[in-house]
C-alpha cells in the first residue's frame, strides 16, 4: 500500500512533465493578446463602472491604509494596532496614490489607477492559462482557456479588488507553471518562480500547504543543478517580508507572530463566524447552480493530462475547510488552476467528439465551445445569488463621494449602517471628523456636524420615516441612503469621533 500511494504521489508531481515537453507549439499568440485586451477591459471597466465594496477588509485593511500613508488620516482598525497585518499591499497602494497625486490625479484617478495596477497583475492568470494549456493540449485548448480566464464572472469580479488572496492568485499559479511544467527553465525564469512562490506565501500564509505542494513538485521536476535559484529567490521574498515588518512593527516577522498568536493561540477569527467542513462545496454548488457536477467531469478529465493543476486546488481547499472560520474568498487561489484544468477538459472532450469532422468544423465547433463559457459565465454573473456582490455598498460609495465635494463639510454624522459598511476616510477624501450615532443621539450632537447621512426606509413604513434634524435640508439620495446639510459651522466633539471611539474599545 504505501509503495502504491508513493507511486501515485510521484505521477502526482510528474505527469503534467512529460507531456509538457512533447508540446513545442508556438502559435497562438495573436489569441492570447485578444484575451489580455478583453481581460484587461472588462476588469477595469467593471471597476470604474460598477464601484462596489465586497467586504469590509477590502476596504478598511488595504484601501484606507494606503490612504493614511500618503494623507495622514483615516479609520485604524485594531489590526493596524496590533500589528497583524503587513504593509505590503497597503504600501503598494499608497505608492500608486502618492505619485497620482503628485502629478494631479484626483480621488477618481488614483483610485482607477491602482484598480488597473491590480488589473495588469491579474493578466498574469490568462496569461498562465494559455502557456499552460498549450503544453498539454496544443493551440485550440490555450487559446480556449485563456479566453475563459479572460471572462470568468468570478475573475472579472475579484481582479481589481486589494484583497491579498487576489494577487496571492495571480502569484501562485504562474510560479507552479514556471516551476512544475517548463521542461528546462532559463535562471531568470526559476529566479521568477521563485519569487512568485514566494510572494505568494508573504501574501496569504494560509497557502503554505499549496506552497510547500508546488515546491515539492519543483523539486521532482527539476535537475538538482536548478534547485538552488528559486530557492534563494523565494527565501529573499520571505526574507523581505520579516524585515518589512521589522520596519514598520518594529519586529522581524511581527506579522506571523501575532496572526499566530492571534488567530490560532486566541482564535480570534471564530468570532465572526465559524462554518462546517463541507461549507465550501455548499458555497459553490449555490454559487454555480447546476454546473458542479460538470465542472468534477471536466476536472477529472483535464487532471489525467495534468494532476498537479488539481492537487494544489484540493489542498488549497481542504487546508482552508480545516479552518472554521470560513470565507468564500479564502479559496480565490483555487480558482485559476481548476478553470484552466476545466477549460482543457473541455477542450479534449470537443476534440474527441470532432475528431473525424472537417477542420473548418472542429473551428466553429471551438467558438461555439468558448461561447458557452462567456454565456455560462455571463449567466451565473446574473444569478440572484451573485448579481448584488457587483454593486454591494454602491450608495455608500456614493454619497461619501457627494459629502467630500461639498465645500463647506466640517462634520458628518452617519446613522443607520456601522462603519464598516461605509468607504472610510479613504471615499470620503475629506479631514472632517465622523460620527456614527443612533438617531436619538443626532439631535444632541448637531452642532457637531453639518453633513448627515441616513436611512430611507420602505415606503409601508412611514411611522419609522427619520425626521431631519432642525436646519438640515435634503441633499440627494439613493435607492437607500439620503444625505443632508445644514448651512454653518461646526462645533467639533472629539470624544464622539469614530477615531475616538475605536480607541477606546
Amino acid at each position: 500500500m504505501t509503495d502504491r500511494f508513493v507511486r501515485w504521489f510521484d505521477l502526482v508531481l510528474s505527469a503534467d512533465i512529460g507531456a509538457a515537453r512533447n508540446r513545442h507549439d508556438n502559435s497562438g499568440f495573436g489569441w492570447l493578446l485578444v484575451a489580455l485586451a478583453i481581460a484587461l477591459s472588462l476588469r477595469v471597466a467593471i471597476a470604474a463602472f460598477l464601484p462596489s465594496i465586497y467586504v469590509a477588509d477590502e476596504k478598511f485593511q488595504y484601501w484606507e491604509q494606503g490612504f493614511r500613508l500618503v494623507f495622514g488620516y483615516g479609520i485604524v482598525p485594531w489590526e493596524y494596532e496590533v500589528g497583524l497585518r503587513s504593509w505590503i499591499v497597503p504600501g503598494a497602494i499608497g505608492a500608486v496614490i502618492w505619485f497620482v497625486d503628485l502629478l494631479g490625479g484626483g480621488p477618481e484617478v488614483w483610485k482607477l489607477a491602482v484598480q488597473t495596477l491590480l488589473s495588469l497583475v491579474s493578466l498574469s492568470i490568462v496569461a498562465t492559462s494559455f502557456f499552460w494549456a498549450r503544453r498539454l493540449a496544443g493551440t485550440s485548448a490555450a487559446v480556449l482557456a485563456a479566453l475563459v480566464a479572460a471572462t470568468w464572472f468570478e475573475f472579472l469580479f475579484f481582479s481589481a479588488r486589494p484583497l491579498t488572496e487576489v494577487p496571492a492568485a495571480a502569484t501562485l499559479f504562474p510560479s507552479a507553471y514556471i516551476l512544475c511544467a517548463i521542461p528546462a527553465p532559463s535562471r531568470r525564469m526559476l529566479v521568477l518562480g521563485g519569487v512568485l512562490l514566494g510572494l505568494s506565501l508573504v501574501l496569504r500564509l494560509h497557502l503554505a500547504p499549496a506552497v510547500l505542494v508546488i515546491a515539492v513538485a519543483s523539486l521532482r521536476h527539476l535537475d538538482r543543478q536548478y534547485w538552488l535559484p528559486p530557492a534563494i529567490a523565494a527565501a529573499l521574498v520571505v526574507l523581505f517580508s520579516g524585515l518589512l515588518d521589522w520596519a514598520t512593527w518594529g519586529f522581524p516577522f511581527h506579522t506571523l507572530w501575532q496572526n499566530f498568536a492571534i488567530n490560532v493561540i486566541e482564535d480570534k477569527a471564530s468570532q465572526y463566524g465559524t462554518r462546517p467542513i463541507y461549507w465550501y462545496l455548499l458555497f459553490y454548488a449555490n454559487a454555480w447552480p447546476g454546473l458542479v457536477a460538470v465542472m468534477f467531469g471536466l476536472l477529472a478529465v483535464g487532471s489525467r493530462r495534468a494532476p498537479l493543476m488539481l492537487v494544489v486546488p484540493l489542498v488549497i481547499v481542504l487546508s482552508h475547510s480545516l479552518i472554521g472560520h470560513k470565507e468564500y474568498r479564502f479559496v480565490y487561489p483555487a480558482l485559476p488552476f481548476l478553470m484552466a484544468l476545466a477549460s482543457i477538459g473541455s477542450a479534449e472532450l470537443l476534440s474527441r467528439v470532432t475528431r473525424k469532422l472537417s477542420t473548418k468544423t472542429r473551428h466553429w465547433s471551438l467558438v461555439a465551445l468558448a461561447l458557452g463559457w462567456l454565456i455560462t459565465s455571463a449567466s451565473l454573473a446574473a444569478h440572484d445569488g451573485y448579481r448584488p456582490k457587483f454593486t454591494k455598498r454602491t450608495d455608500q460609495i456614493r454619497l461619501f463621494s457627494v459629502a467630500g465635494a461639498v465645500p463647506e463639510a466640517c462634520g458628518m454624522a452617519i446613522t443607520g449602517l456601522p462603519w464598516s459598511s461605509t468607504p472610510g476616510y479613504s471615499g470620503l477624501v475629506r479631514d472632517i471628523p465622523l460620527y456614527f450615532l443612533s438617531r436619538d443621539e443626532v439631535s444632541t450632537l448637531v452642532p457637531a456636524f453639518n453633513l448627515y447621512m441616513y436611512r430611507r426606509w420602505p415606503s409601508d413604513r412611514h411611522w419609522d420615516e427619520p425626521v431631519l434634524p432642525t436646519g438640515f435640508e435634503e441633499l440627494t439620495c439613493s435607492d437607500v441612503f439620503c444625505l443632508a446639510r445644514r448651512a454653518g459651522a461646526c462645533q467639533e466633539q472629539p470624544d464622539r469621533t469614530i477615531i475616538e471611539t475605536m480607541r477606546r474599545e
